[in-house]
């Protein structure tokens, strides 16, 4: 069976003028616990926080992928990056959402062997590995599957 991409899905600005960041538990935080709660801590935190090391540039499309277990990823925005705000250790961007993709967003469940550090990493160069493993029927609430830690 041939393989369906993220990409074959939502036909992204394969440039390298997409990024797209990993989020996972950070030492104190489950990201996935912070999106059921709230999609708008990761949507904007998560997505948006930078450490010394710049994660995007004015203009550039983010696409934001929360680990749910193992190598599954969970699609929950993509957004233009519209400002930095030039900060570090802080939110650092701010950016619009693309409706085009709105009704992913929660849905789309990406297999990814992530198997090097960054966090964030030029789409160009991952979305042939990119692979949707289950879109669901509704966005993810926590109970859609059972959750594998």
């Amino acid at each position: 069976m041939n393989k369906i991409t993220l990409n074959d899905l939502l036909n992204v600005n394969n440039s390298q003028d997409t990024k797209v960041k990993f989020n996972a538990w950070n030492g104190k935080v489950d990201p996935l616990d912070e999106y059921l709660r709230d999609p708008d801590i990761v949507n904007n935190q998560w997505l948006f926080w930078r450490t010394a090391r710049q994660s995007f540039s004015v203009g550039q499309i983010a696409i934001c992928l929360v680990k749910v277990s193992g190598d599954i990823w969970l699609l929950t925005t993509i957004k233009h990056i519209t400002k930095e705000l030039n900060v570090i250790n802080d939110v650092n961007y701010e950016g619009d959402e693309l409706e085009t993709y709105k009704n992913y967003f929660g849905r789309v469940l990406i297999k990814y062997h992530k198997d090097i550090q960054a966090m964030c990493m030029n789409y160009q160069g991952i979305s042939d590995n990119l692979i949707v493993n289950q879109i669901l029927p509704a966005p993810y609430d926590g109970s859609s599957f059972p959750r594998i830690g």
